[in-house]
């Protein structure tokens, strides 16, 4: 078989392999408004989500020997190209807010919310970036005209 395309260039086709992604999502909103009196307003808001992700293990063909003879430093494993793409996580949001409006012009809103991921997969140093798992509080007040 000759796989010579120009002087010493050598082409061999290329090798791939088809596998499975598999994606689980579970995803819960809920907001709340109560409205006491014209001036007055509050809102609560949450939201839950557990997602985990997953690839079947990758089984590369074996290429021929000529290939592996004259490339074989081009040998690559894809032993655990799998767990590169495992994903496990929680995330969980809550927010609070109220606005009062002072005059018909100005109105006043205080907001707090609280974000929460727990990444599932710290066994596996987590998901591309690394285990991404921690808070934050944002708490903000404004006056608005």
């Amino acid at each position: 078989m000759d796989t010579t395309v120009s002087g010493e260039q050598k082409h061999y086709g290329s090798f791939f392999a088809e596998t499975e992604y598999q994606n689980e999502a579970l995803s819960f909103s809920a907001n709340i408004f109560f409205f006491p009196n014209e001036k007055l307003n509050f809102n609560l808001s949450g939201n839950f989500t557990n997602s985990k992700g997953s690839m079947k293990i990758v089984e590369m063909p074996d290429p021929p020997k000529e290939v592996t003879n004259n490339i074989g430093t081009a040998d690559y494993d894809y032993d655990s190209i799998n767990l590169y793409s495992d994903l496990d996580y929680t995330q969980f949001y809550v927010s609070f807010g109220t606005e009062y409006s002072i005059t018909k012009k100005v109105t006043w809103t205080l907001d707090a919310a609280y974000y929460d991921l727990t990444d599932n997969m710290e066994d596996y140093q987590g998901y591309v970036y690394g285990v991404e798992t921690g808070s934050l509080y944002i708490i903000k007040s404004y006056l608005q005209r």
